[in-house]
């Protein structure tokens, strides 16, 4: 199969988002398991939904890379919200999750 340049920076694209949105989730989960007192709801499950976004984007862009040849529109859709969602919920606990934290110690 020949993919086309567009859909090499498709993958590659994904599966980098994959790599940064395990990463931040991960350690957004960890910071906040050994830090109790400062536990916020909201920053848990925005980490295990990202999380789970990773996971999924990662396993949808090994099986289209492999298996389906990603020419369909829905699909190519489909990957794309998945890659903005991550990348809100990326944005949302690198950034927006500092500035909450600051604001309480003050």
């Amino acid at each position: 199969m020949k993919y086309s340049a567009i859909e090499i920076i498709q993958i590659i694209s994904a599966l980098f988002i994959v790599v940064i949105g395990l990463y931040v989730s991960i350690f957004n989960i960890i910071k906040i398991k050994t830090n109790k007192s400062k536990k916020i709801i909201i920053n848990f499950w925005s980490a295990i939904i990202l999380l789970v976004i990773s996971i999924i984007l990662f396993i949808y862009t090994i099986i289209s890379m492999n298996l389906l040849y990603n020419t369909w529109v829905l699909l190519n859709w489909l990957t794309l919200s998945l890659e903005s969602l991550s990348i809100i919920l990326i944005i949302y606990l690198l950034f927006f999750n500092n500035k909450q934290e600051n604001v309480c110690k003050t």
